[in-house]
């Protein structure tokens, strides 16, 4: 059964005392389950995304809607991302530390100056991972530093990966054509940075 269609069963069968018309209750819990798959790097409240009804629902549901959210989170859907912050959901921790985890370009926002190591290490180059992060912080109530544990695999990956990060500058000059930059490098930096395993 596909998520949309399970979100459907779950609904129905947790709002079956509802009291409006069939067609409008069917279209309200279809624009609940698109509302449910939305993707973007922007961190609104999770009430941007959800109205206070909904969000009674979920909360009265959590254990019934838990499978739906850990899909749509694995998918990288942001509104599941806040939904899972917002209802401290432990059993969502695994996916977004999974996805906390995945290597990520920068965003590459015009303006900042690239030979400057401040540029790609600021939070605002790695929106996705942010939203992770906050979701995190939200359901540990702890910084992410003391949520996230890596394993040793998992941190020489990062420093590895990490000691590959290097600015516009420090690559010979090549005229007219940029040098690439290996955004990933950075974000490995980053992440190491935020987990308080490396000195910025």
């Amino acid at each position: 059964m596909k998520p949309v269609a399970i979100l459907l069963l779950l609904i129905m069968i947790g709002c079956s005392g509802h009291k409006q018309p069939e067609a409008d209750y069917v279209v309200e819990v279809l624009d609940l389950a698109l509302k449910l798959s939305y993707y973007d790097f922007a961190i609104d409240p999770v009430d941007e995304y959800f109205s206070p009804q909904e969000l009674d629902w979920f909360v009265k549901n959590r254990s019934a809607a838990e499978k739906i959210i850990i899909k749509y989170v694995d998918r990288g859907s942001t509104s599941a991302i806040l939904l899972a912050g917002y209802l401290r959901l432990d059993s969502v921790l695994k996916p977004l530390r999974r996805q906390l985890l995945k290597l990520r370009s920068t965003y590459g926002w015009e303006g900042p100056d690239y030979s400057k190591e401040e540029a790609w290490l600021n939070s605002s180059q790695y929106p996705y991972h942010n939203i992770y992060i906050d979701a995190i912080e939200s359901i540990t109530q702890k910084p992410i530093h003391e949520s996230i544990k890596l394993t040793p695999s998992e941190y020489n990956s990062l420093l590895r990966e990490s000691r590959r990060a290097r600015t516009y500058d420090t690559f010979p000059d090549v005229g007219n054509n940029p040098p690439y930059v290996d955004g990933k490098a950075w974000c490995a930096k980053w992440l190491l940075i935020q987990l308080k395993l490396l000195e910025n």
